[in-house]
């Protein structure tokens, strides 16, 4: 597989590193830097982008920074394997950054082009532990979308009635996804980037709708160290109902089930509007139910309804 390096991350990762060893107190590798730069800059601008590009890549090289890439990625030979390149390209934040799988045009064998892209922010490449740790994670990732049996057949295209609640989904996915990454690494006796209680915690706050006792009853099913598969993902990242079968029989941990309340930004299901303060405090409701449901027959109170529509039946 041929791996390629943005020239803005090599250029980037280099400056950054020169100019840490100056503040440390070495200023060697600025002197060998400029001994080799300021020669360029007397070529023409054509000819010194390039020059320039390939300085940057030679001593991104020679610091180490191409192996501490090239390394975590000798542990999933299933991705040099199955895909022809790799590119590694600057992230200008932390929302920019992980890893992807693109498919491409078919080859002379018929099969789609597969093409890796990682975007990496350059202070990762301050602390190379963690680097590598964030590395594994993501190849995970990657792994994931190239096993036929997790079936990733390309962009989710989701059926909202919002932007925001795309995001959601979007958000509770790929949680859930990394969650399942996470256990797996633990599991197989590697380092995850994030650990089992971390992950609980965001769990719970993004399913706080849910009891405890669910919660914790769907969490501790979640962190296995068998793969899920995207359309499994998807379905709990969209619903409460699979996250219940995950749960099992909830007979031993009690009969509870989550209170049902839309996602920030869909339709209120009276008004049809899209809101974002719906109303969780059944109480609120009092004799109000009985009026609603002259109007929506089919409505119930677990359905909820935003504030505005609470509002006016309560005028």
């Amino acid at each position: 597989m041929k791996v390629q390096y943005d020239p803005l991350l090599t250029e980037a990762v280099v400056l950054q590193e020169i100019s840490r060893r100056q503040d440390a107190g070495d200023p060697g590798l600025f002197r060998e830097y400029h001994i080799a730069a300021d020669p360029l800059y007397h070529r023409r601008p054509d000819a010194r982008d390039a020059a320039f590009e390939r300085l940057h890549d030679q001593f991104f090289i020679m610091l180490g920074f191409a192996e501490s890439v090239q390394r975590p990625l000798r542990d999933f030979p299933r991705i040099g394997e199955q895909a022809s390149e790799l590119l590694v390209a600057l992230a200008a934040s932390s929302a920019e950054e992980g890893a992807d799988l693109s498919l491409g045009e078919a080859n002379e064998s018929g099969l789609p082009v597969r093409r890796v892209g990682i975007r990496l922010r350059a202070d990762r490449f301050l602390n190379l532990p963690a680097l590598h740790r964030y590395l594994r994670h993501e190849l995970l990732h990657v792994v994931d979308l190239l096993d036929p049996g997790f079936g990733y057949e390309g962009e989710i295209r989701l059926a909202v009635a919002s932007p925001a609640e795309e995001n959601i989904i979007r958000n509770r996915y790929r949680l859930l996804w990394c969650l399942s990454i996470d256990a797996r690494l633990e599991a197989a006796g590697g380092e995850p980037l994030a650990d089992r209680n971390s992950h609980g915690r965001e769990f719970d706050a993004q399913y706080r709708k849910f009891s405890p006792t669910i919660r914790e009853a769907i969490f501790v099913r979640l962190w296995r160290p068998e793969p899920l598969s995207h359309s499994l993902l998807l379905q709990m990242a969209t619903g409460s109902q699979a996250l219940l079968r995950i749960a099992g029989d909830p007979g031993p941990i009690g009969s509870e089930t989550p209170r049902h309340v839309p996602l920030p930004g869909s339709p209120c299901p009276l008004c049809r509007f899209p809101s974002y303060h719906f109303v969780e405090d059944h109480n609120a409701l009092g004799a109000l139910v009985t009026e609603i449901q002259q109007d929506f027959p089919d409505w119930r109170i677990d359905d909820g309804l935003c504030e505005r529509c609470l509002e006016g039946y309560a005028l």
